[in-house]
C-alpha cells in the first residue's frame, strides 16, 4: 500500500482540514459552533464545511487523470464512483447520525466521466449555469414530495434519486459544480505560483462579498430566497480556495526551510487527508457502533469530536509512515485498475 511520493502535501492538509470540520458538523449538537469549532467551520468553507471536500475532490480528480490514457481513466473513474455509491448505501444502513456523503461522492465521479474531455470554458459556464439553476429549483421546492404512508420500492427508489439531486443534505445540482470549480483548478495547475496567486485572490473576493451578502438576503426569513443559498455556496467555494492556495504556497518546494518546516507541523493533518475514504468510513462505523451498544447513551458532542481528532490524528501518521496508502484508498485504486495486488510496506 506504499503511497506515491508525488503527492501534493499543502493538498492533503487543506483535506486533512475538511476531515476536522466534518467530524465537528457530526459530533457538535449546538447550532452556532463556539472557539475553535468557529475556527474549525470558517477554514472548511464557512457554514458548509463540505465545500472544501467538494473543492479537493475536484482538484484531486483532475490530478487523478492527469497522464492516463484518455479511455484507461474513464473506465478507472466510472469504477470508482460505483464502489463509492456502493459503500455509501451500505453505510446508510446503519444509524450514525451523520448524513452519508460517499454515495453522492460515487454519483458525482459517474457524472464527472463525459466531462472529463469537455474543455475548459464549456466547463466553467456550464458549472456557473448548473449552479444558479440548481439553487432555483431547490428554493421552489422541486423534488419535494407529498407524505404517502407506503409506496412500495418504487416510491423509495424515486425519493432517494430526488434526495441525491435535490432534496438532500448534498445535492448534486449544486455540488456538481463546486466539484467542476476544483477539477478547472487541477486544470490550470495549482502548484504554479500565478494560479496560486488569482486562485487565493479570487477566493477571498467571493468569500469577503458572500459575508456581505449573506446577512443581508436573510434566507431564513425567505426559505425561497435563492440567491442568499447562493451566496453561501460561493462564499464557502470561496474560503476554500483561500485555504488550499495558501496550503499549496506555504508547504511547496520554493517556500524553502520555513515550506519544509511548515510541511513538518502540519503532518498530521496531511497524513489525515491522504487517507479521507479510510478516515470518513471509519468514524461513522464508530459513531454506528455507539448507537448499536448504548442508544440511550448515544450523545455525540465536543468530547467526542476531541476523541476522533486524537485518534486521527496519532494513527494516521504512523499508518502513513510505515504501512503508506489507507487500507480503503488501496482497495479502490487496486479495484479499479490502478495498481497491482500486492502491497508494499514503505522502505522508511
Amino acid at each position: 500500500m506504499r503511497a506515491p511520493d508525488t503527492r501534493i502535501r499543502g493538498l492533503d492538509i487543506a483535506r486533512g482540514v475538511a476531515v476536522l470540520g466534518m467530524f465537528t458538523a457530526h459530533t457538535i449538537s449546538v447550532s452556532e459552533p463556539s472557539g475553535v469549532f468557529v475556527v474549525l467551520d470558517e477554514l472548511s468553507g464557512g457554514t458548509r464545511p463540505r465545500m472544501l471536500f467538494a473543492l479537493v475532490g475536484g482538484i484531486s480528480l483532475g490530478l487523478f487523470v492527469a497522464g492516463t490514457p484518455r479511455v484507461r481513466v474513464r473506465l478507472q473513474v466510472a469504477i470508482r464512483g460505483i464502489l463509492l455509491l456502493a459503500l455509501g448505501l451500505l453505510l446508510q444502513s446503519f444509524f450514525s447520525g451523520v448524513s452519508v456523503v460517499i454515495d453522492e461522492w460515487g454519483l458525482l465521479f459517474l457524472l464527472m466521466v463525459p466531462l472529463l474531455i469537455v474543455p475548459s470554458r464549456w466547463l466553467l459556464l456550464g458549472a456557473s449555469a448548473l449552479m444558479l439553476v440548481g439553487h432555483i429549483a431547490i428554493a421552489a421546492g422541486v423534488g419535494r414530495m407529498p407524505y404517502a404512508s407506503d409506496g412500495g420500492v418504487p416510491r423509495a427508489v424515486l425519493e432517494q434519486a430526488l434526495s441525491w439531486t435535490f432534496t438532500g443534505d448534498y445535492p448534486l445540482v449544486t455540488w456538481l459544480p463546486s466539484v467542476i470549480g476544483g477539477y478547472l483548478l487541477a486544470r490550470a495547475d495549482i502548484t504554479r505560483p500565478a494560479t496560486q496567486g488569482w486562485m487565493g485572490g479570487l477566493g477571498a473576493a467571493a468569500f469577503l462579498l458572500g459575508l456581505v451578502l449573506t446577512p443581508a438576503l436573510d434566507p431564513s426569513a425567505d426559505p425561497e430566497a435563492w440567491p442568499a443559498t447562493l451566496a453561501l455556496q460561493l462564499s464557502a467555494l470561496g474560503a476554500a480556495a483561500v485555504v488550499v492556495a495558501m496550503l499549496v504556497w506555504a508547504t511547496s518546494p520554493r517556500a524553502g526551510a520555513p515550506g519544509r518546516l511548515a510541511g513538518a507541523i502540519l503532518y498530521p493533518l496531511a497524513a489525515a487527508g491522504a487517507m479521507p475514504l479510510t478516515v470518513y468510513t471509519a468514524h461513522v462505523l464508530a459513531l454506528a457502533a455507539w448507537y448499536l451498544i448504548d442508544p440511550a447513551g448515544w450523545a455525540p458532542d465536543a468530547t467526542t469530536w476531541m476523541i476522533f481528532t486524537v485518534v486521527t490524528l496519532v494513527v494516521a501518521p504512523v499508518w502513513r509512515k510505515t504501512i503508506g496508502q489507507g487500507p480503503l484508498e488501496w482497495l479502490l485504486a487496486f479495484l479499479s485498475g490502478r495498481k497491482g495486488f500486492v502491497p508494499r510496506l514503505r522502505a522508511n
